[in-house]
């Protein structure tokens, strides 16, 4: 299982409106007591050239699923969630000492790595360029990053099926050990 998956389907489905996506039946989201902005609230990205999002994961391990509403295109790398004790060995090798600092370090995105090194400690790193009007879905767990190649505006969400409870147990557990609250209880 890769680490998203990209489609087109603004052209053959119409227009998707991310504000309904947490609500679909069978999401786990739709039961949330209360809207959390970017758990069941969508975030709205404006990027420029070569602006970043840092590796992280979503909370509390949720899937995603990203538009480039307009603009120019984006560059995704991504991790699977099930090579994301791997990714996790890269980081605790290259920033110890931070990490004695900051336990819960990948969960303040502010951790940029190459693609390159990452695929030289053998942690699988996938690729792709989202272009306006593609969607991105990133799996629950997946480590992804990314930058700009120019202003565009985006939109993301969370989201969750009942697939989704299984890493839910792995995200509480590995909160607990790094000391850090989870975004919404299970």
């Amino acid at each position: 299982q890769a680490a998203f998956c990209r489609a087109d389907l603004m052209r053959r489905c119409g227009s998707w409106n991310l504000h309904n996506i947490p609500y679909v039946p069978g999401s786990m989201t739709r039961h949330l007591p209360d809207p959390i902005t970017g758990i069941n609230v969508p975030w709205l990205y404006v990027g420029m050239l070569f602006s970043t999002f840092c590796w992280h994961n979503e909370d509390n391990y949720l899937a995603s699923i990203n538009v480039n509403h307009v603009g120019a295109p984006k560059q995704w790398y991504g991790v699977p969630g099930a090579s994301s004790s791997k990714f996790e060995d890269v980081v605790r090798k290259f920033l110890s000492q931070t990490i004695k600092k900051i336990p819960d370090l990948l969960h303040h995105m502010n951790t940029q790595f190459s693609p390159s090194l990452l695929r030289a400690a053998d942690v699988p790193v996938y690729q792709l360029r989202q272009n306006p009007g593609e969607f991105v879905v990133t799996f629950p767990q997946a480590f992804h990053a990314g930058f700009s190649y120019g202003f565009n505006v985006g939109e993301a969400v969370n989201f969750a099926n009942t697939q989704w409870i299984k890493h839910a147990h792995v995200a509480n557990e590995r909160y607990r050990r790094v000391g850090r609250l989870a975004v919404l209880s299970h």
